[in-house]
């Protein structure tokens, strides 16, 4: 009888290694895919043109929010105006003042800028990717 109880107890315990493990790597999957996804959007802003000097760009971060999740995402202000767009308005002065591509001033009150998507595209782009990439760091693949 004592032999069964033991044979449990070490059956129990590698079970809570096991599970240990996976949490392990569970960790390590959402933290690559993280970082896959993030630079993935990164390479997308160049495609479509928003980088310009560097800063939206560089400015694309992942924060660890648990065991299971990251968010990846922008603390400047024009994050949220590039991808669904909107209309820019003149706050502190009466017009906005920019120049065309062709070299033409133009003087207004607001614009229009075009959403310019690189958050949702890349992750419907990439989505198998991202689901190989966990399977493969779980050893499920």
């Amino acid at each position: 009888m004592a032999e069964t109880i033991r044979g449990m107890s070490n059956l129990k315990r590698a079970f809570q290694d096991l599970a240990k493990q996976g949490e392990r790597n569970q960790r390590v999957a959402v933290n690559l895919i993280g970082q896959e996804y993030a630079n993935d959007v990164k390479a997308k802003i160049t495609e479509i043109g928003l980088y310009k000097k560097g800063d939206y760009r560089r400015s694309i971060h992942v924060e660890p929010v648990s065991n299971s999740s990251v968010v990846v995402g922008t603390n400047r202000i024009d994050g949220r105006q590039h991808e669904y767009g909107g209309v820019i308005k003149a706050k502190n002065v009466p017009y906005l003042v920019f120049q065309l591509e062709d070299g033409t001033w133009i003087r207004t009150k607001q614009v229009y800028q075009p959403p310019h998507p690189h958050f949702r595209n890349t992750m419907d782009e990439n989505w198998p990717k991202y689901q190989r990439m966990y399977l493969e760091a779980l050893h499920l693949a």
